[in-house]
């Protein structure tokens, strides 16, 4: 996978418009929305950003949300290659708890199915094109995680890819996140849905203001 990556995602060819929902809701009663269309341009895992300043919908309900929200390190991973090779090397030095393969298919092409366990709440998930390697969909699921401020109940990523011809390119990823504040009653659930509904070699010129990577896009629109 890692040495066909650059092969199979032309990913810096192209400029990427996507549908981005993002929904923050606290203790189920306090919620905040926003839909924006941005366009994306990766150069390998540098992220840049555009928006043409309007929203398609954006709502409040309740109280403010207090929690600002950093997609920065989430964003720039779509790109990928970097996880591939931490992936590579966890599996290389016997950190996982449990590894698998499984034959699969997938649109009537054959594929393996790639299950890593990092602990007993901390799987991820590859589907990969079994002629091309591929990926066609990652999946990280982590159940119940404490540090020193949070009290993760369930943070699933999921990062999907569609063929274009030769290789491939994003089609949706989404994040959903369930967490509690240590030392506060503040429950937290973050749910943010990326669709890529256009892309091409050249900019889309109606989009020009730009957008910083690590900003909560509430607070920019």
């Amino acid at each position: 996978m890692i040495e066909n990556y650059d092969k199979n995602f032309k990913v810096d060819e192209y400029y990427f418009l996507v549908d981005i929902q993002q929904k923050i809701n606290e203790n189920y009663v306090n919620e905040d929305y926003i839909d924006v269309n941005l366009q994306f341009k990766f150069d390998k895992n540098d992220l840049k950003i555009k928006s043409t300043g309007k929203i398609n919908k954006k709502y409040k309900k309740g109280q403010k949300i207090k929690v600002n929200i950093n997609t920065f390190d989430y964003l720039k991973n779509i790109y990928f290659f970097d996880g591939l090779k931490e992936m590579y090397e966890n599996t290389s030095n016997k950190r996982y708890i449990s590894t698998k393969v499984v034959n699969s298919k997938y649109a009537e092409k054959p594929m393996f199915e790639v299950y890593l366990n990092k602990t007993n709440e901390r799987q991820i998930y590859l589907l990969v094109d079994k002629s091309t390697f591929s990926i066609v969909e990652f999946k990280s699921n982590l159940i119940k995680n404490k540090n020193l401020n949070l009290d993760i109940k369930e943070n699933n990523i999921s990062i999907k890819f569609r063929p274009h011809k030769d290789n491939w390119i994003l089609k949706e990823s989404s994040i959903y996140m369930e967490t509690s504040f240590i030392n506060s009653s503040a429950n937290i659930s973050f749910d943010y849905i990326i669709k890529t509904y256009d892309f091409g070699a050249k900019p889309f010129p109606e989009f020009k203001k730009d957008v910083k990577e690590n900003e909560d896009i509430r607070k920019i629109f």
